[in-house]
């Protein structure tokens, strides 16, 4: 289990390839409390 304060008010960076992977990764880290920035499918993607 994710213990929500630690994660509260943090950002994070989703780099997966996957949709379906990346959603449901972004849904739990949100319901924690983060702040998501992305999906992007590469880090190439997330350079530009």
């Amino acid at each position: 289990m994710i213990q929500t304060e630690a994660l509260d008010g943090k950002c994070a960076l989703i780099v997966e390839d996957e949709y379906f992977v990346a959603d449901d990764l972004r849904r739990g880290l949100s319901d924690a409390g983060m702040t998501i920035v992305g999906p992007v499918p590469d880090a190439d993607a997330e350079m530009v």
